[in-house]
């Protein structure tokens, strides 16, 4: 199967006549589904934009929520119009709520939201501030303690998802496609090719799901892991072990590109 891949595509950046060209660019891939990793939209407007995707591609749509779907809202407020888009839109998956998805006979896809987890780098150094800071309800106003503590159950939520689902995968297949919006390992954080500093680390890696998905690879040599994330805006294609490669999509604001048809087998 032909599986389009797309991240941090920002349409709220965008008008519809753009979405539509976007949509229509990717449809002439002739793909049998497609992947977003994250950064669709803001929370006002990611009801809107998924709906309108899936009726412009009209093939199932795979996807996880990144870091700006949550602007101007809450965790739980975002996460109930991904829920709510399972029962209106068939052709919508909510990888968080899509569990084991099998693509082929030989490949699954597994996903979550993931969040950089404040792990990897060097936490200690607050010379950087992310706009999420101000602008999700969960995490205004909480000092950098708290935001530590908030930003390490987040990444320690999506290794649960992983560590829980990836075993299952591996029963029924050969290969498992990760998809999540953060990088889950340092060398695949890279922006206009260059590896990311300590300082941004911490807000780029979700270390705790790296983890898991690293274990994973070690217990299962036979297995192949394809892990693939946005969120630094920067290409990266590492091989992390001989069995666990990890992709990450690069992005501008204002123009969204697909960003691979990969040939699953």
């Amino acid at each position: 199967m032909r599986l389009a891949w797309l991240t941090d595509i920002h349409l709220d950046f965008l008008a519809e006549a753009a979405i539509r060209a976007l949509a229509l660019g990717v449809s002439l891939e002739r793909p049998d589904a497609v992947l977003l990793t994250g950064d669709i939209s803001v929370a006002s407007k990611l009801e809107a934009h998924l709906l309108l995707l899936e009726s412009l591609w009209e093939v199932p749509t795979y996807f996880v929520l990144g870091n700006h779907d949550f602007y101007g809202g809450s965790f739980a407020s975002a996460r109930a119009i991904a829920e709510g888009l399972l029962e209106v839109a068939p052709g919508l998956r909510w990888l968080e709520r899509a569990g084991v998805v099998s693509l082929t006979s030989k490949t699954a896809l597994v996903g979550h939201d993931g969040w950089a987890d404040a792990r990897a780098g060097d936490p200690d150094d607050a010379s950087v501030k992310m706009r999420d800071w101000s602008v999700i309800d969960d995490l205004k106003d909480l000092d950098a303690q708290a935001r530590r503590e908030a930003l390490r159950t987040l990444g320690d939520r999506a290794a649960e998802h992983l560590a829980a689902h990836l075993p299952r995968a591996f029963s029924d297949h050969d290969e498992v496609i990760v998809a999540t919006h953060p990088p889950l390992f340092v060398r695949a954080c890279r922006y206009l090719g260059f590896q990311s500093p300590p300082r941004w680390l911490p807000h780029l890696v979700c270390a705790a799901a790296g983890e898991v998905v690293q274990r994973a690879a070690a217990d299962h040599p036979d297995k192949r892991i394809l892990c693939l994330a946005g969120h630094t805006h920067g290409r990266a294609r590492e091989r992390i072990a001989e069995n666990l490669r990890a992709w990450t999509g690069s992005a501008r604001y204002g123009a969204p590109e697909l960003q691979r048809i990969i040939d699953v087998t």
